[in-house]
This record gives C-alpha cells, structure tokens and sequence, in this order.
C-alpha cells in the first residue's frame, strides 16, 4: 500500500493519546494536567494532529473524564474521551477499540511539541510498511545488564529511542492484541511480537516526553514569547 506527501491529509487516520497515567515523577500536579497558556499537556499533545486526523480518542484516567471531555470540543476534531486502564499498555488497548479508520496513531500525551513533519512522515512510512515508527539514535554506548553485571555492549547503529506517534494499520493491531496482549512497553512492540513489519523513521529531538523538572523547565522556554 502506497503513499505520497499529497496523501497524507486525506488518510482515514485517528490518533490515540493516553493520558491515563498518574504522572508523578514530576512531582505535584499530573504532568500531563500541567497548563501551558492555559491549556494542559495533553491537549497541547492532541492538537498537534490537526488536519492530519479524522478524530481523535483520549483515554484518561477516570477521576478526570469530565475535565477532559469539557475541554475536547476546543480541539479542532471530533474528540472522545474514554477511561483508561492501570498500566499503560492496557489503556492503549482500550483506546485502539474505539478506532473505525483504517489507520491509527497512538500518542504520548506528555510528548506535546511533535512537528507535523515528523507526523506526516511516519504516516507515509505506515502507508508503505504498514506500520511505523520514529525513534533517535542513541548518542551513548548502550549496554545490556542482567543482576548489575553488563551481559554485552549493543552496537549504537541498531539502536533507536522510540518515540510516538506510532502509526499502524488498525486491523493488524486488532489482529496482534488477539495473538499478543501481553503488556508491552510501547504500542508497536504488539506488532513486533505477532510478526508484522515495522519501518523506523529519524525521530526529533523536540519531541520530547516531559518527565523531570527539567523537561518541563525546558517546555515552558518553548512556549516564551508565543502568541
């Protein structure tokens, strides 16, 4: 299944932002509720898939469904709001059973300054391939270690840092959750494990996942003198 850069705003894709986590390693309020010009993390996050998505489902977590479903109508596509699960991977899950268009993406709701460039050109790697992925090269040496002893050194070249989106046609992870639904700790791993092929394509290094004080320091400089 071919695409083209003309494709890519006609594609029947909806993107999945799980938000469902508690958000704690930051410290105080949930990460992705943090505002920035008056619109938390998460929304900042979906709205970056605009004129790219049919629509989009949120899953978060259940004691904030109302928060979000009163601010999903700012967004600039349908939106609905769903609970979400207690590990990551399960609310993904639920989130990818709400999907009717033939393609997904599912989104880090703490990854809210994705280009859409960097959209745009894992959707036409998914288009090819059927699934896809952006990811960074790792910049230091990577070492496997089991009981705190290093079991080997893995060549930086066949490394990547994944981020998200991650795109993927939706019946082949329909069809992977069947045969795969152990958790994983990113979607596409669903895939990996059923036997489906899935393209890398050079991540950013401004899609950033706000974790630490730092990160957030670092978003908050991003946001300085905008509109």
């Amino acid at each position: 299944m071919g695409g083209r850069v003309s494709d890519v705003a006609g594609t029947e894709l909806t993107v999945v932002v799980v938000a469902a986590g508690l958000g704690t390693r930051l410290g105080g309020e949930n990460k992705v509720w943090r505002t920035v010009q008056g619109r938390p993390v998460w929304w900042w996050a979906a709205s970056r898939f605009s004129g790219l998505v049919k629509g989009a489902v949120v899953v978060m977590g259940e004691d904030r469904v109302l928060e979000a479903e009163a601010l999903s109508p700012s967004l600039p596509f349908p939106t609905s709001v769903v609970v979400g699960g207690r590990e990551r991977s399960e609310s993904s899950a639920i989130g990818l059973r709400y999907v009717r268009t033939p393609y997904v993406a599912v989104h880090d709701a703490a990854r809210p300054l994705v280009s859409r460039s960097l959209i745009e050109r894992v959707l036409q790697a998914a288009l090819i391939t059927g699934a896809a992925v952006p990811g960074l090269v790792a910049a230091d040496t990577i070492k496997r270690v089991e009981a705190g002893l290093v079991m080997e050194t893995l060549p930086r070249a066949s490394v990547i840092l994944a981020q998200t989106p991650q795109i993927f046609r939706t019946d082949w992870v329909l069809d992977a959750l069947k045969t795969s639904p152990a958790p994983v700790t990113d979607d596409v791993s669903w895939l990996e494990q059923a036997g489906y092929p899935v393209a890398v394509v050079e991540g950013e290094p401004d899609n950033r996942k706000i974790t630490t004080a730092e990160d957030w320091e670092w978003l908050q400089s991003q946001f300085r003198g905008s509109p």
